[in-house]
């Protein structure tokens, strides 16, 4: 994730644009360089769970998922349940 500078010293989040930009990108590189067209679907179907699942969250609705997919800062995943 490229390095943000608040601009204000109250601020401690960042911005929720600026996650989804930093997830969209990575997944666009990630199935750019997928080895077949099936892992490229995985990447950007998971791209887009971790969109909605922030959209969920900012209008207050329950998510299906819980947990989390995959940090775009970090790529660790975590486990993930559908119920």
């Amino acid at each position: 994730m490229t390095a943000t500078i608040l601009a204000r010293s109250e601020q401690t989040q960042i911005p929720v644009f600026v996650v989804q930009i930093d997830i969209i990108n990575g997944a666009l590189r990630d199935a750019a360089l997928a080895a077949s067209a099936n892992d490229a679907l995985d990447i950007t179907g998971n791209a887009l769970r971790q969109l909605v699942d922030i959209a969920r969250a900012s209008s207050g609705e329950k998510s299906p998922y819980f947990g989390y997919l995959t940090c775009p800062a970090t790529g660790d995943d975590a486990e993930v349940r559908h119920d």
